[in-house]
């Protein structure tokens, strides 16, 4: 994962998130762009915000999925790079206070695996641009 900061975390002055129902649910509040992750997006998601190192993320997914480590830490660092580009993280090379997520145990049966992807919604841009929820939008307690 050359060239990628050893951790991100979310972008807290440009936008909020929250994984609600096994979805991760981005916000850029800046361009008023929304984002969603599900499946191994959202336990990508979940990681980051554990503060875990990218590199140990592909660890996660192949313990878990059906995909080979050199897999994982692909299609990872192609999300992380677009988290980047759009401005939903930031680098944070500084170590997490919070241990480190576990790696599951394999016990011989991994999930099938579909590679992560960051689905972007335009349709509310301009509506959110002018008026950005804010944590307790909708009474959901937003990570800022």
């Amino acid at each position: 994962m050359e060239g990628l900061a050893s951790r991100v975390r979310l972008n807290d002055q440009e936008a909020v998130a929250k994984i609600i129902d096994g979805e991760a649910i981005l916000i850029n509040l800046v361009s008023g762009v929304y984002y969603s992750m599900d499946g191994t997006g959202a336990v990508i998601w979940s990681l980051i915000q554990a503060g875990e190192p990218v590199e140990r993320m592909a660890a996660s997914l192949a313990a878990s999925y059906d995909v080979t480590l050199e897999q994982a830490a692909i299609d990872i660092e192609a999300v992380v790079r677009e988290l980047l580009e759009q401005r939903l993280v930031v680098p944070d090379d500084v170590p997490s206070s919070f241990p480190t997520a576990p790696v599951a145990a394999g016990n011989g049966t991994k999930l099938p695996y579909v590679a992560p992807a960051l689905n972007a919604y335009t349709d509310m841009g301009d509506l959110l641009a002018l008026d950005p929820p804010v944590p307790g939008f909708n009474d959901i307690s937003w990570e800022k």
